[in-house]
């Protein structure tokens, strides 16, 4: 249809320009849903709750209160001219709407800023600190290497001036950070121990002026039309900063003083330039938050771990009460994770069901983004699960507004193959190129959906595209519903679902929906001592039975502690920190998957139990009566594991002060241990006392249901592409026996199946994790239970590849062939 013959010709020409590439259009402002739209909306969710799990698992009520709607959509509309007719209204509006659909665009798209210099800023104490100055060389090579650079416009770096530092920040902070250019390393160190997770070089000053002023650059050539759109690969990261105090590797927030600085570029004589802050990097910009909490013509919105404060940076300011103050009021979102594991589903859906309505409510005139990384899968801090897809994704839906005016800008990120591979998606989509597709699509997690609808119920008293009110579906057929959702679905009786395949639910077909056994500890929170200390990811469980019945030296045992290698490599290294993951789902047999999913940097145990409690018969349960988890355990060959956490020393009794990492002396430590000594572990120094983790063997299951067990596997992978890096085994094969390469050790030993060195695993002192990462080695072979893992698809391989290097270390272990080959 359309019979208005020019908006009907205007709209297919916009359109048109959209599907040929061009941005999207800036919205006349204000851009507010009309209350009728808001009741069909909330109307439609309510009839087709029953049908789509999506739609079931969302809060939908509206929870305003007496005196919250403060200023009306009558007031915000704006009202036309009443001797108007409604011809010259149509034809005004189409006439505006239309300046803007064919403006002039740039004739570059990416605008692109990097410069060397910046690496000039590193640690002089710990080479092992995650803020790496490879973080920016990496990420610019794999740019390179995907062609994106020869795609981008290089645009220039300069330094940021004092008086545009002072935007921000206050005149006395920034001369003390300009002062320890000429300062001597004892100074330095003691400088930064004044700081909250801070270290000071004679070139930290200027690597923070280089990453302030060059995003100045690229937000100039952005506003004025020379690119498009743009990307800074800088550092240090800002978004930490205080106005007066530096904060978790920040000196200069780059984004707050960008957004000053597009505002500084607009006319005096003119409204402030809106200016839209989305900050998706894993902490909460804590600095970002405080220099805009009573600006509206700033945006901030924050998506981060929270763990009820726990999180670095550990403050309440973080949590979604926090709505900004005075004029501000109601500009600052904080979309808090009360736990880790959160990936592409549950930042989408935050997406769609927040950040989006507001910002399109919001309108603003430009988009700047704090692209901290260190939320996607394999970060050692974060914990979380974002993919490179996932993150093309969300900056595709960014580019829609304020006509496609968007500037990411680099934060943090610690894992150097993650944050390569997702900021060049993040390039990539600025260029054009359509986000791919999605593949780990699953239900969002409960913990997300408790924290969205935490946030709309306070954010509804300011935004009116949020106030979505649907009731439940009708009682009478509730029963009935059914669930559409491309899931993960266990074993079926015919063998014909595998227990990762994914099945897609019509919303024809009448599935009954089954108990769901969520995953136990997601709520069950520890701790944060570090804003980079590896997390042991949090999971949740649907029952309040604690899982008492296991012995407490495993849960010790198995939840120990992460420490990394002090490698001395930094050009090489990679963070790599592996997640474990399992199939989870329901049928209606009640299969149950009792699971873990936790961050480690190491060898981790992909670990899947599937307890199947149906009408099974006696005869066809393979567990014995009264096995206990041990034999299970055992069963699996973690005998050395159990051993290996035992001998470990104790940890200090000091702990770090506010979720800082502990600094290294200067001089002689208590004890009589010297900086030296404490150098070969530079990363114990950052362990908390977490207590107990909760491990995979843990699950909140009744001890009847672990004796009927039918399957306790570890499912590994046929193939991965790193295969290709094994190489022919030495002349002389395998010894088992070998000890450790670096500390001597015969517990829990692997060896390289690139190189063949032997070295220990993670229970021990990590030398072989520590390898992986310098040397980029992926394939490892234990000598404990003679399985095969991968580094960097963090799973088990099982391939015909592996066969002579297995067969080798079993005729050492047990003086015998290998049956079956």
């Amino acid at each position: 249809g359309g019979y208005n013959m020019r908006s009907l010709a205007e709209g297919v020409c916009a359109s048109l320009k959209i599907l040929l590439g061009d941005p999207c259009p800036s919205l006349s402002s204000p851009f507010t849903p009309c209350e009728s739209a808001l009741d069909s909306i909330s109307g439609a969710i309510t009839v087709h709750r029953k049908y789509w799990r999506c739609l079931q698992d969302q809060d939908f009520t509206l929870n305003l209160k007496s005196g919250d709607d403060n200023v009306t959509i009558e007031e915000i509309r704006d009202l036309s001219n009443p001797e108007e007719s409604e011809e010259d209204i149509v034809r005004v509006a189409l006439d505006t709407a239309m300046q803007e659909v064919m403006r002039k665009l740039p004739e570059k798209r990416c605008g692109l800023v990097y410069d060397e210099q910046m690496m000039e800023h590193y640690n002089m104490w710990d080479s092992c600190h995650p803020e790496l100055p490879q973080r920016i060389s990496r990420i610019y090579k794999r740019h390179q290497e995907m062609g994106l650079i020869d795609r981008c416009t290089r645009l220039p770096h300069r330094l940021a001036t004092t008086q545009e530092l002072q935007m921000c920040h206050s005149p006395s902070y920034i001369k003390k950070i300009e002062e320890s250019s000429r300062m001597k390393p004892r100074d330095l160190h003691r400088m930064g121990s004044e700081y909250n997770s801070i270290y000071i070089n004679t070139r930290s000053y200027n690597s923070a002026c280089l990453a302030a002023g060059s995003t100045f650059n690229v937000v100039e050539a952005v506003l004025k039309g020379e690119v498009q759109n743009g990307i800074c690969i800088v550092r240090p990261p800002g978004h930490h900063a205080e106005p007066g105090v530096a904060c978790g590797f920040c000196f200069f927030n780059n984004v707050a003083l960008a957004a000053r600085y597009a505002q500084s570029l607009q006319s005096p004589s003119e409204p402030p330039l809106r200016v839209m802050i989305l900050d998706w990097d894993i902490h909460h910009g804590n600095g970002t938050q405080h220099i805009f909490q009573d600006d509206p013509s700033v945006l901030y919105v924050s998506l981060h771990r929270y763990d009820n404060g726990s999180f670095f940076p550990s403050s309440e300011d973080a949590a979604h009460e926090k709505v900004g103050s005075g004029q501000g009021e109601g500009f600052n979102v904080n979309i808090p994770w009360n736990g880790g594991k959160m990936g592409d589903v549950e930042y989408l859906l935050a997406f769609h069901r927040i950040v989006m309505p507001i910002a399109y409510e919001f309108n603003p005139q430009l988009v700047l983004v704090s692209a901290g990384f260190d939320a996607a899968r394999g970060d050692p801090l974060g914990g979380c699960r974002i993919s490179p897809e996932g993150y093309a994704h969300m900056t595709h839906l960014l580019m829609g507004l304020a006509g496609g005016k968007v500037v990411v800008v680099l934060e943090g990120g610690y894992n150097l193959t993650s944050i390569s591979d997702s900021m060049a998606m993040c390039t990539r989509t600025l260029l054009g190129d359509a986000p791919p597709p999605i593949t780990d699509l699953h239900a969002p997690r409960p913990a997300a959906l408790r924290a969205i609808s935490s946030v709309l119920g306070v954010q509804q008293k300011y935004w009116h595209s949020l106030r979505i009110n649907a009731g439940p579906p009708v009682p009478s057929e509730a029963e009935k519903e059914v669930q559409f959702s491309p899931e993960k679905v266990p074993h079926s009786k015919n063998g014909e679902q595998g227990i990762l395949s994914p099945q897609r639910r019509s919303p024809r077909k009448q599935i009954v929906s089954s108990p769901t056994v969520r995953e136990r500890g997601e709520d069950d929170l520890t701790p944060q001592p570090s804003p980079w200390t590896p997390r042991t990811e949090s999971t949740e469980s649907s029952s309040p039975r604690s899982a008492t019945s296991i012995d407490d030296s495993i849960k010790k045992n198995l939840g120990g502690d992460l420490v990394t290698s002090p490698s001395q490599d930094e050009s090489t290294r990679e963070g790599s920190v592996l997640s474990l993951t399992a199939a989870e789902d329901e049928d209606k047999d009640m299969d149950i998957s009792a699971k873990t999913d936790q961050s480690y940097e190491g060898e981790a145990l992909e670990l899947v139990i599937e307890l199947q409690v149906s009408d099974k018969t006696p005869e066809k349960r393979r567990s014995k009566p009264g096995m206990t988890v041990e034999e299970l355990l055992r069963d699996l060959h973690l005998e050395d594991h159990t051993k290996s956490l035992d001998s470990r020393s104790p940890e200090s009794d000091s702990k770090p002060v506010g979720g800082a990492r502990k600094k290294t002396s200067m001089g002689r430590q208590s004890g009589g241990a010297s900086q030296s000594e404490d150098k070969q572990d530079p990363v114990s120094m950052a362990k908390a006392k977490e207590g107990d983790h909760l491990v995979p063997y843990e699950a909140d299951m009744d001890p009847a249901l672990v004796c009927s067990g039918e399957l306790f596997t570890v499912t590994p992978l046929s193939w991965c592409p790193h295969l290709e890096s094994v190489h022919a085994l030495p002349s002389g094969g395998l010894d088992v026996t070998e000890p450790c390469a670096e500390c001597g050790t015969q517990v829990e030993n692997w060896v390289c199946l690139t190189c063949y060195q032997v070295l220990c695993g993670r229970y021990v002192s990590q030398h072989m994790m520590c390898h992986g990462v310098s040397c980029g080695h992926n394939i490892v072979l234990s000598f404990s239970d003679l399985s095969v893992w991968c580094y960097s698809c963090d799973a088990y391989i099982h391939n015909e590849v592996l066969t002579p290097a297995k067969r080798s270390a079993y005729r050492s272990k047990f003086c015998e062939d290998m049956p079956g080959v």
